[in-house]
């Protein structure tokens, strides 16, 4: 991405931000505490499994699809949103 291209996105972002309801810009802004807060919410629980040593008679599936949508979002964010340039610097 070039200068001028980021900077224009930034002006368009500004705009759309000024222009936006104000109900809008909170749920925007709140919306990645929720998301870091539910991802966190069964850490309790996986620390009950690690001290036991065993899920009982607890379901796996909730977990296992959990991690596996968090890497998936990772990899998404990190490789297609931002994709990782060894040894270049952004133009």
């Amino acid at each position: 991405m070039n200068v001028e291209s980021a900077e224009q996105a930034k002006e368009a972002l500004e705009v759309l931000l000024a222009n936006s309801p104000k109900w809008a810009v909170f749920c925007g802004n709140i919306a990645p505490i929720v998301t870091i807060i539910l991802r966190l919410s069964p850490v309790p629980t996986v620390l009950k499994f690690v001290d036991r040593g065993s899920v009982g008679s607890l379901p796996l599936m909730p977990y296992t699809a959990l991690l596996t949508d968090s890497i998936l979002w990772l990899l998404y964010g990190r490789f297609f949103i931002r994709p990782l340039r060894l040894g270049m610097r952004e133009r």
